[in-house]
């Protein structure tokens, strides 16, 4: 299936802010390997939530304006639909492994898996609805 021109330049404008969002934990990254810091420690802190709070947020943003910049109607249930689950599936979760984490000193290594799927899912939410968003803001 070939990719529109439209769905290639936002493809190219999400992976650019998916850089620059994930930015931080690569500089944290570079400072644990420089500092002969262990590594996995960057996975049992609350920066992955911190980043996976702000992809969700940026998700909803994008996907909103795209929405509202549109001309074409679109049927509201389903918008209201998708930004609920954004909401209660994404930045809930997200925020809750952070105010877990966070507050807790000892807790059990499943919380720091599931804050990983919580990044893995906030990266891939924002490069698919993140896209549509900036093909309806780029319409």
């Amino acid at each position: 299936m070939k990719m529109s021109k439209e769905e290639f330049n936002a493809k190219q404008i999400i992976c650019i802010e998916l850089l620059f969002s994930i930015l931080p934990l690569l500089i944290i990254f570079i400072l644990h390997i420089a500092l002969k810091k262990n590594v996995r420690e960057i996975f049992t802190g609350t920066d992955i939530s911190f980043v996976s709070v702000v992809l969700f947020g940026q998700t909803v943003i994008k996907f909103m304006s795209g929405i509202a910049k549109s001309d074409t109607k679109k049927n509201w249930q389903k918008i209201a639909f998708i930004s609920s689950l954004l909401f209660i599936l994404g930045i809930v979760p997200a925020v809750s492994f952070l105010i877990i984490i966070y507050t807790n000193k000892e807790i059990s290594k499943i919380v720091y898996v599931f804050q990983s799927i919580w990044f893995l899912l906030a990266i891939i939410t924002y490069w698919i609805i993140g896209t549509i968003g900036q093909m309806y803001l780029d319409e």
